[in-house]
């Protein structure tokens, strides 16, 4: 309950500041400014595209991760049908996914509130805002008005709005916290190659992300720089934070393996039982036979067996 009302609050808040109820801060351009003149020519990595890959592609791959370990490693005791397999595997996804979107709301109002607080211009603000400016204008515009009827207003409010990078946040937090669930749940036993194959897809969804940024002319280095280190930062703080970290070991064959040999021994105690009973009664009968023989008749037994 106290994670929904959280993320509720995130929720609320992200909603307050992206429909412009609190207004961003507004600062000034240097007429002709080279870093901000460059042509809007839209996004290679679309919003649609971050949020369906940041919010839904973790889940999924989670799900199967979970779904795997309950079918073939036999982690939990649960009955191996499909359904119960995938049943099983969802509900602990869900657990991880938990802290996951916690976090990912997190981050996302912090790289929000930065874009408020801090109202830079993107590299395309001139051509998207296409603001007032006095005539012969040759140094630093403080009071504008962006006259651009053919962008919506939103687009024209996000002008102003380049530091930090929200695609550079989202991609590197969920690309983290997917790579740490790597390392923990997927077993390294299975193929060396598995694990670093896994995550390097991670990161290299967050290097597509946050480069394609700055070569489509939507952010400054700077700005893509400040939401890595946001991302990655809140990123380790949700991982040493979270109770399924702290709590779960990392799942190899050989430990299930050995975790069935238990579980063998423990049902099959009775055997044990029955060999441990007959070792002592070998060993009882042997010391009482040995007491048995004169000093002279031991000597003689040791020598015919050296």
């Amino acid at each position: 309950m106290k994670t929904r009302k959280k993320l509720l609050i995130v929720a609320v808040l992200l909603a307050l500041i992206e429909s412009g109820v609190i207004p961003s801060a507004k600062t000034g351009y240097y007429c002709g400014d080279p870093k901000i003149s460059f042509k809007f020519r839209g996004d290679t990595i679309s919003i649609t595209t971050l949020l369906l890959g940041t919010f839904f592609l973790p889940l999924i791959f989670i799900w199967v991760v979970e779904t795997l370990c309950v079918a073939f490693l036999n982690e939990y005791d649960v009955p191996k049908t499909k359904k119960q397999c995938c049943m099983q595997g969802l509900w602990e996804a869900s657990r991880w996914y938990r802290d996951f979107l916690l976090g990912l709301g997190i981050v996302f109002l912090t790289t929000e509130v930065g874009k408020v607080l801090v109202g830079e211009p993107r590299p395309h603000f001139l051509d998207t805002c296409r603001p007032t400016q006095p005539p012969n204008c040759d140094g630093y515009v403080n009071n504008f008005t962006c006259t651009n009827k053919d962008a919506g207003n939103w687009y024209v409010r996000d002008s102003t709005k380049s530091f930090p990078s929200g695609h550079a946040s989202l991609s590197v937090f969920a690309s983290v916290f997917t790579m740490w669930f790597v390392q923990c749940r997927v077993p390294g036993d299975i193929t060396y190659l598995l694990v670093p194959w896994l995550q390097c897809l991670c990161l290299t969804w967050a290097l597509l992300c946050s480069l394609t940024r700055i070569t489509d002319h939507r952010h400054h280095w700077w700005d893509v720089l400040g939401g890595f280190v946001l991302g990655f930062g809140l990123a380790v703080f949700t991982v040493k934070t979270s109770d399924q970290f702290s709590s779960t070991k990392k799942m190899t064959t050989t430990y299930t393996k050995a975790s069935k040999l238990d579980n063998v021994v423990r049902e099959n105690g009775h055997i044990s039982n029955n060999r441990h009973q007959s070792v002592r009664r070998l060993l009882s009968s042997t010391s009482s036979y040995s007491a048995a023989l004169t000093p002279e008749e031991r000597e003689l037994r040791e020598a015919a067996l050296s």
